[in-house]
């Protein structure tokens, strides 16, 4: 069938007569092509073979070098093989061209958004909009105007859905559906990359508001105090001027405190301003007080002596505005959470360097505990040590650990000595994250499971704490154990538990309750099922919400009913025509 040809573009009519009219072939030959070419639509004639999956398409195409022809096949195309061009028969010659057109471009795309030519598309092929089709572009390969020359050629290709390009098939692709797959994981990568900047973005904004908010209440809180100074001294010299010496001298002690000198400050293993004094630490000093002042309502003299004065021998973690007091006024990092260790080397001289300490013990330390790769990990720490942010509370608590098992196990031992740096006895860092333990061996089963069995981190605390909940008394059952379909995973969490906590052996019994194969279900099973108070409060409501519309007291004389049945003759409806299902 002769397919009439549609130019869609007006582009080319106005070239046509451009053409036919004005130049000569020399004048064409002399122009360079258009840089885009002009853009005609043809559509393709197809039939397909429901047993191979191919399709066989023919379409006109016009041949010179200046226009480009797209068309559309009613099929979607296997990307792993392609589109496969057939070559054209021109009517004057007895032979196969490869060499007139050529395949530009092809896609596969939805059939409604084919451009301009989407509602023709569906229109003529009969399908639905939001199918997928193969859109093709052709570009004409002869040195001639638009319209002398017209050409059918043809193209083939594989469907999706063809047996033959399914996994085993002759014409499956493996390599590139490897490549698609690796393509997929880079791009879900940098996908999860852009949203771990976005949050990190969003951290600091938040964190920006907070501080400018905070340096606004400051602001407010110091014009308070020096108002109040104001006022007292107007106090002190009205008492000065009428000859009341001593009077005046008991308010000037009153309001005149002064901290304690830098040379006061105890040294100890934490921040330690006298080691690592400068100008501006009595300021950071006086900070991190009026800081607290504001968190707790404390008196300023109070929160001096309790938490400025004490930083070098009290550690952050506990209370919780501490660690926000002295991150709101200073940077803190490494080597000055611990300037009282790494500053102070004769009273430390066992202690390694602190890289050294960085990289065996707090490095490991969260990688494991957060459940992050170690290069994300030194990531965060390089940008510590380049003063963009301070330390979190996590990377706090995970040296605080590390600090803490050295400090017991590792540097009292003679030099040479083999020692395990990671912090095995000291759970600060897991406190904070997951909470503490409520039965032994908690922490060790939720990172377990979520490692061995690939369970996302929340999945496996759930699990963990529907477990607890049951060890302690709080529920009847671990639901985890009674819905799991899947043995392999059972058993696995179920080996996991146990070693990590020898004492809940007894759980195997447990389990065997739920999936013993020495017996099926008895009529035991079934009568304990229908005496539990929630499976009888189910029944209950189905009943009442019957379109009978029972009361609660006719539901319960016949559910009561199919007990009797049950008990008397083994048959719940016996007493009644209602199944149990209802």
């Amino acid at each position: 069938m002769m397919i009439i040809k549609k130019i869609i573009t007006v582009n080319f009519i106005l070239l046509f007569f451009l053409f036919s009219g004005i130049n000569t072939e020399s004048n064409i030959s002399a122009q360079s092509p258009p840089s885009g070419g002009d853009f005609l639509f043809e559509e393709s004639e197809c039939r397909s073979n429901p047993g191979t999956g191919e399709v066989f398409c023919d379409v006109s195409l016009d041949t010179s070098y200046q226009l480009m022809t797209q068309t559309v096949a009613p099929a979607e195309f296997y990307e792993g093989q392609g589109v496969w061009f057939q070559g054209c028969k021109n009517p004057e010659e007895d032979y196969e061209n490869f060499d007139s057109v050529y395949i530009e471009n092809h896609y596969a795309l939805e059939a409604g958004s084919a451009g301009i030519w989407g509602q023709k598309v569906t229109n003529f092929y009969n399908i639905d909009p939001k199918s997928k089709v193969t859109h093709i572009l052709f570009r004409g390969n002869v040195r001639q105007e638009p319209g002398r020359q017209y050409i059918r050629c043809k193209y083939q290709f594989f469907t999706v859905n063809s047996p033959l390009v399914q996994p085993g098939g002759p014409y499956y692709n493996a390599q590139w559906e490897a490549d698609k797959e690796t393509q997929r994981m880079y791009e879900e990568a940098e996908k999860i990359r852009r949203e771990a900047d976005r949050a990190r973005a969003e951290e600091e904004l938040l964190r920006a508001k907070q501080e400018a908010e905070l340096e606004l209440q400051r602001q407010e809180e110091e014009r308070k105090r020096l108002e109040k100074e104001k006022e007292q001294t107007g106090i002190q010299n009205l008492f000065e001027q009428v000859g009341q010496g001593p009077v005046a001298d008991i308010f000037g002690d009153t309001f005149s405190w002064q901290p304690p000198s830098p040379d006061e400050v105890p040294v100890g293993p934490f921040i330690n301003f006298k080691l690592i004094y400068s100008d501006d630490s009595l300021e950071k000093m006086d900070c991190i007080a009026k800081e607290v002042e504001f968190a707790t309502g404390m008196s300023y003299e109070q929160a001096y002596m309790d938490f400025s004065f004490t930083i070098g021998v009290r550690p952050l973690e506990e209370p919780d505005f501490y660690y926000d007091a002295v991150t709101n006024c200073m940077q803190l990092n490494f080597s000055k959470l611990l300037s009282g260790i790494w500053e102070n080397i004769a009273a430390y001289q066992s202690r390694p360097d602190l890289n050294i300490f960085l990289d065996k013990c707090v490095i490991p330390h969260l990688s494991d505990t957060l459940n992050l790769r170690r290069s994300i990990i030194v990531d965060d720490l390089n940008s510590v040590k380049e003063g963009k942010r301070s330390l979190s509370r996590e990377e706090m608590l995970g040296a605080y650990d590390c600090l803490y098992h050295h400090l017991e196990n590792i540097w009292p031992l003679p030099p040479g000595s083999n020692v395990n740096h990671y912090p095995n006895g000291q759970e600060m860092l897991a406190d904070y994250i997951l909470g503490s333990q409520e039965i032994p061996g908690e922490f060790c089963m939720v990172d377990t499971i979520s490692d061995a069995n690939q369970i996302y981190s929340p999945q496996a605390e759930s699990i963990v704490f529907e477990l607890v909940d049951y060890v302690v008394g709080r529920t009847d059952g671990w639901y985890f154990l009674e819905v799991e379909p899947n043995a392999k995973t059972r058993n696995d969490v179920l080996n996991i538990v146990i070693g990590c906590n020898n004492d809940l052996e007894w759980l195997k019994d447990y389990n065997a309750s739920f999936y013993s194969n020495d017996q099926g279900v008895t009529l035991e099973d079934v009568f304990a099922r229908l005496a539990e108070p929630d499976f009888r409060q189910c029944i209950l409501e189905e009943f009442i919400q019957f379109p009978s519309n029972m009361t609660n007291n006719e539901a319960e004389t016949v559910y009561d009913t199919m007990l009797m049945g049950f008990m008397d003759h083994e048959d719940p409806t016996e007493y009644s025509n209602r199944p149990l299902g209802e």
